[in-house]
């Protein structure tokens, strides 16, 4: 089952990273006319730029991170079968703290992701639809926090 997540997380990855590139693509096509006519501040062009780049290259890594993860419980499953539990046991755990890693590094990804609206809606003056992205933004950010913080039961290791 762990295995399993490993390939959803790392579909997510790899499609969320092709969502971005397309929104880089729109955003170069559609705004960089508008930066060179100095309706667009140019400044904030680049933070645009700039966070799109940073959210593929996020989940490029974690992309990577989950495909090396499903590759260990490949090798862990491999290794219960020749009843050598101990070794299993230690490939599985750094399975688990790449799946953690990965984990982190689409959630930063998704952030700097989520952020993006409220970033393009500013630089075409779009105040409103700005602060109603920010407040969505900082929702999210509050209810990832909340949920970081509360204790939950430990699942113990679901094999597959």
């Amino acid at each position: 089952m762990s295995r399993d997540i490993a390939a959803s997380n790392k579909n997510l990855a790899i499609s969320s990273a092709g969502i971005s590139t397309a929104i880089l693509t729109f955003t170069m096509i559609f705004l960089y006319d508008l930066v060179l006519k100095l309706e667009v501040d140019r400044i904030v062009f680049q933070i645009i730029i700039a966070s799109i780049i940073v959210s593929i290259f996020t989940f490029t890594i974690s992309f990577l991170i989950y495909d090396r993860s499903m590759s260990l419980y490949e090798d862990a499953a491999k290794e219960e079968k020749e009843e050598r539990l101990e070794k299993a046991k230690a490939i599985r755990t750094k399975a688990k703290k790449d799946m953690d890693n990965g984990n982190r590094f689409t959630l930063f990804g998704l952030l700097i992701f989520l952020i993006q609206p409220a970033l393009i809606t500013y630089s075409i003056q779009m105040i409103e639809a700005c602060w109603l992205s920010s407040i969505l933004f900082l929702g999210l950010v509050s209810a990832i926090v909340y949920m970081s913080f509360r204790t939950r039961p430990e699942l113990g290791d679901q094999n597959e």
